[in-house]
């Protein structure tokens, strides 16, 4: 049973039970400092303790870029759900439901070097992301499909389609 104010949540811990979470509709933007006491913990506990959001829907948005750790002057988006906090002075979320909804288009490699790559951008596809999200930016998809990292030589606006350059050193 469900309406179009909650959503159900699956309980583990008790098979038989079903808990009605309100979805995050609201963008949420979380700055949380780290206690230096707690640097083993896992950075997904202290997120889930901190927001109203589910473990699924944290681990969703640390793998799609919403979520960023600050080491010193450094600020890094934080993939791995299993990163404890050892090193990390604040966590950063930023989490917007459309957003992380969003599909990435298909973008095409063209031809591939050493140490570059072409590739067609579609239109619609931003060329970077931004911290509420780069899992629809071309940065970040040739990053998963070459299984390596990139680097943008330059951009396109998203509502232009063309090619774009991707350096891998």
């Amino acid at each position: 049973m469900t309406n179009e104010h909650f959503e159900p949540i699956f309980n583990a811990a008790e098979a038989t039970q079903v808990v009605f979470q309100q979805p995050a509709s609201e963008p949420i933007e979380l700055h949380i400092p780290i206690d230096p006491s707690s640097q083993e913990t896992l950075a997904l506990a202290v997120l889930q303790q901190a927001s109203s959001l589910s473990r699924a829907q944290l681990k969703d948005a640390m793998s799609k870029g919403a979520v960023w750790a600050q080491k010193g002057k450094r600020t890094a988006p934080l993939r791995r759900h299993k990163q404890s906090c050892q090193g990390i002075e604040q966590l950063h979320l930023y989490y917007n439901a459309k957003v992380l909804a969003e599909q990435p288009g298909a973008l095409k490699k063209l031809h591939g070097e050493k140490d570059f790559s072409v590739w067609l951008k579609p239109r619609g596809m931003r060329s970077h992301g931004s911290r509420w999200g780069d899992h629809c930016s071309v940065l970040r998809q040739g990053e998963l499909q070459l299984e390596r990292s990139c680097y943008i030589v330059h951009r396109l606006d998203s509502a232009a389609s063309g090619l774009i350059l991707l350096a891998h050193n």
